[in-house]
């Protein structure tokens, strides 16, 4: 139940903060934030959580989940829009 709580918050955050700072600096729709929120939820739960947490430390993962959700920004708009 923490893991689904945890994601939940995790995607309802990410989802805010993508809505606003996408829509101001380009013109995303609404499906793409959406898209881009359920993808970055669930590839930054995978990697950094499950996998990197147990074995890297704090540190590590919060470098790792930058560099994925920057990695996502930049495919989402360099070959989707």
């Amino acid at each position: 139940m923490n893991t689904l709580r945890l994601l939940s918050l995790k995607f309802v955050l990410s989802l805010v903060v993508y809505a606003i700072s996408l829509d101001l600096f380009f013109e995303a729709s609404l499906a793409q934030v959406v898209s881009f929120s359920v993808l970055s939820t669930i590839l930054t739960y995978l990697t950094g959580i499950v996998i990197l947490l147990k074995r890297l430390g704090s540190n590590s993962t919060l470098i790792v989940h930058f560099f994925t959700v920057y990695s996502i920004i930049w495919y989402f708009w360099r070959y989707i829009t």
